[in-house]
């Protein structure tokens, strides 16, 4: 398109056409004329881009004229003391700030971008990763935790204290309005700082993430009376949380082999709301795990669950209760599940499932196992379902990536692959495909892959191939 054309189109049309210009492209277009010098700088071009700091030229430049950037990244790569230059007389407004700090020096610095930013407004996301010993000088750190603290309105924090070593308390009359609504803290304690937090922002706080620490601050959490999403150690206390009133997520934060303690237990039976439990890795007592879920409240309203447990447990706990989760539209067994449990599952005991996440043993055909009657069965009878892989695996032998799932080799194949049978999946891997009994749909899965029908013309000898 010639110049004079391209400069004659609307501003909306001419905004529509900048927009799949690249930052630094649309810094170089200001110098065509001075229609382009002002409409390169509209904020619909730029609450979008994301910087990072490997580009320092065009972070300077970007600071200099734009009006504001989706996210801001800085830390690891260059200096936030470099970025503290760039922004002391910017007026480009951050709604997302993610910052790396690794010394006391940078520290200072990043308390100065905090509070500039802040004084700007429009920051609502922060991302503050702590990789220095703050007890090397813990006034530094106090001001940079009072800089985040005290971002009023901040909708989401993430606070890391990688070294995991002891943060000062905050000092002084601190007045904060409650705003956050997701909070990610990874230390190995609930600190003086993650209690604070949690206490002044009560009253908003709707996700929360505490990674590392088993000391779970069981009693703050209980009046967060807007918590929607739980991640967390599962305490002996956890039960303390089963009153709160929209919890509807919670995954714990441990390490395969962990005993789930009887309180976490209770909690899992008795909480009233829950909607998704990631309940993985493997914990010691799936068996416990397993009947606590299948009789709780909350039973009948899942929508999402993951649990690791062996075969034999499902059939044993899950397969003759299955019709208590009406409600599931997803469920990952963290095996390779039964015949007899898929024989379980039907229109009737889960009517909503749509997603059956399983695990695969190595050493056979993907395609030769599509092809047992069982699995036949499961989708021919189910037809909106879509049989996927396992996320997550209960013992280390069903561990496998990115494999093909078709022999294809002309010897050693099995025989529907000799045959020809379902030839979309030649060239897929198990981790790609959502197996089911139907043509891919618009409500589908992008990855969904006819592996059955009820009159398969696959497996007839005339019609080889899909």
């Amino acid at each position: 398109m010639e110049e004079s054309m391209l400069l004659s189109l609307s501003e909306d049309v001419l905004l529509t056409v900048l927009a799949y210009l690249r930052p630094e492209e649309l810094l170089r277009c200001r110098l065509v004329c001075r229609r382009l010098r002002e409409l390169c700088l509209h904020r619909v071009l730029w609450r979008k881009v994301k910087l990072t700091d490997w580009d320092r030229n065009l972070l300077h430049a970007a600071f200099g004229v734009a009006p504001c950037i989706s996210s801001l990244q800085c830390g690891g790569n260059s200096s936030i003391a470099t970025l503290g230059y760039f922004v002391v007389g910017t007026a480009c407004v951050v709604t997302k700030l993610m910052l790396i700090v690794e010394s006391v020096s940078e520290a200072a610095s990043a308390t100065a971008v905090i509070c500039k930013l802040t004084a700007l407004g429009g920051l609502r996301k922060l991302d503050l990763r702590i990789r220095y010993d703050p007890r090397e000088c813990p006034m530094v750190m106090m001001t940079l935790m009072k800089a985040a603290y005290c971002i009023e309105g901040l909708q989401e924090l993430h606070f890391a204290n990688s070294v995991l070593k002891p943060l000062p308390a905050l000092t002084g009359d601190l007045d904060v309005r409650p705003s956050l609504t997701r909070l990610t803290y990874h230390a190995r304690d609930a600190d003086s700082f993650l209690l604070l937090l949690l206490k002044t922002h009560a009253a908003t706080l709707q996700a929360v993430q505490l990674d590392i620490l088993t000391d779970v601050p069981v009693s703050s959490l209980a009046k967060l009376n807007e918590l929607r999403s739980l991640e967390c150690y599962p305490s002996e206390d956890l039960s303390q949380l089963a009153s709160l009133p929209k919890l509807e997520s919670f995954a714990p934060s441990w390490t395969a082999g962990n005993l789930i303690p009887a309180g976490a237990l209770d909690f899992l039976s008795q909480a009233p709301h829950l909607r998704t439990l990631l309940l993985y890795p493997p914990c010691t007592n799936p068996e416990a795990l397993l009947r606590s879920l299948v009789g709780s409240r909350s039973a009948q309203f899942l929508v999402q669950l993951d649990v690791c447990a062996s075969a034999d447990l499902w059939d044993l706990c899950v397969a003759p209760a299955l019709s208590n989760f009406h409600s599931l539209q997803s469920l990952d067994m963290g095996c390779e599940p039964s015949d007899v449990f898929l024989r379980a599952v039907s229109p009737t005991s889960v009517p909503c499932l749509t997603s059956l996440l399983v695990a695969f043993s190595k050493g056979s055909c993907l395609h030769a196992w599509f092809h047992r009657p069982a699995i036949q069965d499961v989708l021919v009878r189910n037809p909106r379902l879509h049989l996927r892989r396992s996320i997550y695996y209960y013992t280390s032998e069903n561990r496998y990536s990115g494999y093909s799932s078709y022999c294809g080799g002309e010897d050693g194949s099995c025989m529907w692959c000799h045959w020809g049978c379902h030839g979309s999946l030649m060239k897929v891997s198990w981790n790609k495909v959502a197996a089911s009994a139907h043509a891919r749909r618009a409500a589908c899965p992008r990855d969904c892959v006819q592996v059955a029908r009820s009159a398969c013309p696959s497996c007839d000898l005339s019609s080889p191939a899909i």
